[in-house]
């Protein structure tokens, strides 16, 4: 289990497969290892249709960020097995503040 805390430093990680065992998608993976990650996830509709808002950046694999805070983890998602994974972190990148999954955070 992975949990990451206000001030630390991170990576993100571009998977190959935008899926989880679970068979849900993370994130929109294009060409050239880059992330398009969002300026909010929406934990009260993942997953489903629509969860992320506010506008898309591009980040590219391993590019630097800091943690400021954990906001959650979607209502539909379970305590079981590797779910910690769909905890969603505001994170600063690239001068933004975005919202990523666990899953797509290395430390």
């Amino acid at each position: 289990m992975k949990f990451f805390s206000p001030g630390q430093v991170i990576k993100i990680h571009v998977d190959d497969d935008t899926f989880t065992s679970e068979g849900y998608s993370t994130c929109d993976i294009t060409t050239d290892r880059f992330m398009k990650l969002y300026e909010k996830i929406d934990l009260s509709s993942f997953p489903g249709w629509n969860d992320y808002t506010g506008e898309s950046y591009l980040i590219k694999e391993n590019s630097s960020g800091l943690i400021l805070s954990m906001i959650g983890r979607p209502d539909r998602i379970s305590e079981k097995g590797e779910w910690w994974r769909y905890d969603v972190y505001e994170v600063y990148i690239n001068n933004r503040i975005l919202n990523v999954f666990a899953h797509n955070i290395k430390e």
